[in-house]
Parts: C-alpha cells; sequence; structure tokens
C-alpha cells in the first residue's frame, strides 16, 4: 500500500505445478485505488495432462521502489471447475492457503445462522456406512471354478514388507492386470495370537459397503503355510515413502491427505492405552491418527528411543515437542490427537466427531465434498511405468522376492479350521488396469 493509503493492485493468474510450458497471464494494473475494477478476461487453453493441476489467482500491489506486495490468492482445481464451473464472489486467502483452496463469499442477504445451522446438523457417521458389519454379510461365494492360486500370478517385486509378511506387485498371467499381492505368515499369525485381526481384516476388505479410500480386494486364498489378500494395486506408492521424499507436507496437503483416512484410522504406531495394557477403543484410534498427523506435519515421529523400552517410556511419560515451523491450528489439533488421558483427547467426547470436523485446522475442508470424492487430490504421483514401482521404496523394490522359511513346529500344532472362511473371490472388482 502506498504512503497515501491506496494501493496499485493487479492480477497474475497460471496453473500449478507449472511446467516447462507454463501459462501465465497478467492483467494491467489499477492505479491508486481500494475498490479495483479492471473489467478483462483471462483465457487459457487447457490440455488433457492439465486436469491434475491448479488455477492459480494472486493479487498483487505494485511498488515502483521496491518489491511488489502480496494481498491475496485463490486456486480451484482443474478437473472440480471442469465438473461444475463456478462464478461469484471469493475470499482473499494467504499464499499457503491459496495454493490450495478457494472460499465462495455467500451471497448478499443469505442467512449465515441458518447456513451455520445446516452445516453443523450435517454428520459423516450418517453419512457414511458402518464401520461395522456382521460377518455372515459376507458370504463364502467360492466354487471350484472361481479359485486363485499362486500360480496365476507372475511375481514382479517387493513392494513393502512388515512383521508379519510382504506386498508384492504380480501381473494376472495372461492379462496385463497388476495386482498388489500381500502374503501373510501363517506362524507368526499364531504365534502372535492375530488369527481374529487377520479374519477381522479379509471381513472388512470384503464389505460392499465399506468406506470408499479403502483398496479394493479382488480375492483372497490360502495356501498350507501362508494367507493371500489380492488387492487392487494404487500405484502412487505409500504415504511414508512420500513422507521421506519431501521431508515433510505443507499444512494444505496434510489437511486433505489425513482426512482420506478420517475413518479409517492408521494403526501402526505404539498407542498409548495398548503400551498400558488398557482396553483398545476409539480413542486408541484418534491418538494413532494423531501420530501420522505429526509425522506428515513435522517429517519424525512424536517419539523417538533407541530402543522399544526407551520408546515406551517416551510415549508415556515426554512431551510432545512442536516445532515453530506449525501453525496453531496445527499445534492444538495434534495436541487434541496425543492427549495422555483418553477421555480429555480430542474425538473421544459424546460430541468428538463434530469437535473434530469443526476444528479449526480443518476449516477450509468440504467433507461431504471429500467423501464424495470431489475434491481434487492436493498431490499426484508421476509414474511413468506402473511396473516398475517407482513410487515404492527401492530398499523393498530391490528386496529379493524370494520366501523365508516356516517354523513347522508352530504349524504342525495349527488348528486345521483357524483360518477357515478365508478363501474369497470379489465378483464385483471393478480395478482400474494401466
Amino acid at each position: 500500500m502506498d504512503p497515501n493509503g491506496l494501493s496499485d493492485p493487479y492480477v497474475k493468474m497460471k496453473l500449478i505445478p507449472s511446467s516447462h510450458e507454463n501459462f501465465k497471464m497478467k492483467t494491467k494494473t489499477i492505479k491508486a485505488t481500494l475498490n479495483p475494477v479492471w473489467n478483462e478476461t483471462l483465457t487459457c487453453e487447457l490440455r488433457p495432462e492439465d486436469k491434475d493441476r491448479r488455477l492459480l489467482i494472486e493479487i498483487w500491489d505494485w511498488d515502483r521502489t521496491s518489491r511488489n506486495d502480496f494481498m491475496g490468492s485463490l486456486s480451484f482445481g482443474i478437473s472440480e471447475i471442469i465438473k461444475n464451473p463456478v462464478t461469484g464472489w471469493y475470499r482473499l486467502l494467504t499464499e499457503d492457503e491459496g495454493e490450495f483452496y478457494n472460499v465462495p463469499v455467500p451471497p448478499e442477504g443469505t442467512d449465515i445462522a441458518k447456513l451455520k445451522e445446516k452445516f453443523g446438523k450435517t454428520s459423516i457417521s450418517k453419512r457414511l456406512p458402518p464401520a461395522h458389519t456382521p460377518y455372515n454379510e459376507v458370504p463364502h461365494n467360492m466354487n471350484k471354478k472361481d479359485v486363485i492360486r499362486a500360480t496365476d500370478f507372475n511375481m514382479l517385486m517387493v513392494l513393502g514388507k512388515g512383521s508379519f509378511g510382504k506386498v508384492l506387485l504380480a501381473e494376472r498371467k495372461g492379462t496385463e492386470e497388476l495386482y498388489a499381492i500381500k502374503i501373510l505368515k501363517k506362524d507368526i499369525i499364531i504365534q502372535d495370537d492375530d488369527v481374529e485381526c487377520t479374519m477381522i481384516e479379509k471381513r472388512v476388505l470384503a464389505l460392499a459397503n465399506k468406506p470408499p479410500f479403502l483398496v479394493q480386494l479382488h480375492s483372497c486364498f490360502q495356501t498350507m503355510d501362508r494367507l493371500y489378500f489380492v488387492m487392487e494395486y494404487v500405484n502412487g506408492g505409500d504415504l511414508m515413502f512420500q513422507i521421506q521424499q519431501c521431508g515433510k507436507f505443507k499444512e494444505p496437503v496434510a489437511v486433505t491427505e489425513i482426512t482420506w483416512n478420517i475413518r479409517i484410522v492408521m494403526r501402526n504406531s505404539f498407542e498409548f492405552q495398548i503400551i498400558q495394557y488398557q482396553p483398545y477403543g476409539k480413542s486408541v484410534d484418534w491418538w494413532a491418527y494423531g501420530v501420522l498427523l505429526y509425522e506428515m506435519l513435522v517429517g519424525q515421529p512424536p517419539f523417538d528411543g533407541e530402543d522399544e523400552e526407551e520408546l515406551f517410556a517416551a510415549i508415556t511419560e515426554h512431551s510432545v515437542s512442536y516445532p515453530k515451523s506449525l501453525s496453531k491450528e496445527a499445534k492444538d489439533v495434534c495436541k487434541g490427537f496425543l492427549t495422555k488421558l483418553p477421555q480429555k483427547r480430542l474425538g473421544c467426547s459424546p460430541k468428538g466427531e463434530e469437535e473434530i470436523r469443526t476444528h479449526p485446522f480443518f476449516r477450509r475442508l468440504d467433507w461431504l465434498r471429500l467423501e464424495n470424492r470431489e475434491v481434487q487430490p492436493p498431490f499426484k504421483p508421476k509414474i511413468s511405468n506402473p511396473r516398475i514401482g517407482e513410487n515404492f521404496d527401492p530398499v523393498f523394490r530391490n528386496a529379493p522376492i524370494g520366501f523365508t522359511p516356516i517354523d513347522m513346529k508352530i504349524m504342525e500344532q495349527m488348528d486345521p479350521e483357524a483360518f477357515s472362511g478365508f478363501s474369497y473371490v470379489n465378483r464385483f472388482y471393478n480395478g482400474i488396469f494401466i
């Protein structure tokens, strides 16, 4: 703004992320005004590959003697405005927020109180399918012609490893269909008393009305010593590898990425109640959710230790350290999820769902559009060839595919009915093959 209290604004428009042939345009500069009117039309020709980019609109204040001043911005997902063209007034956001969001201004005469009441009554749990469906709703639908075997696939590479087994990229013989096959060792499952957990995982993945952000299950089968989950191959890679690649996520990216899992909370961390041998409940999920969110925002876990004993002590006794780079909203939501007392943890009160939805960290998020998968993802992995697994950790990709031997003593004592009903074929599988 000039010393006289006026500004010299102009508009810049471009596609992000930028490319070698990036589109950029700007308007004329309106001198000495607080109410600019440009009366200009900016037009750009879109290519098919632009659908995953965003149209960024920025307002700048021209300055004769120093660098121009940023005044505000907003952006639109190209795929979103192709489906639903927009018009109207929008708020100017900060530089970080404007790169990912737009906030429409309600038309004059809109009753704001009624608008808040309308959205306040919207409940995720009422719209989403139930979190649990009895097992008898997933029929044992196998017959001899449906049987899937390991010999039906060419195993191409390792995508990931865990304590129970590994995930392989596989191609179904005679086709170009690619799958991610999770292979679990029965002896380890039995040794760790996780038979029920494994069977529940299969039943959840096989549900017809499961949450939309769970991968599709093609089929399940078993051999004498292993269980096989044949799943949709999501070639964008795993979240942890992406965090390792970029160090940490920008807050708007973390908001969107973390909410894909709002009903599918990750369980790959040591939870406070589990360490203290307290009952497992939803509060444990919200703790794990906080651990994941913290790692996305900061680039490292909230707790650390040289060994398991030190890690457990850090979780139960130490306070979490928050870097100054975090916004107050991000710090507050992480503190809420990582509260040690379950009854005081964010999401655990009788109105826990509403508390999460209305938390300022999620203030720019449209939960209904997110659930309907109408929100353009803030990040699209680059895929040159889906068969090379370029978005997965090369440590895994370069590992040998071969299987490790099983513990025959455990297998000899196994109940032959332990994994009864595991085999399954999804007749409605509609995976997209590239």
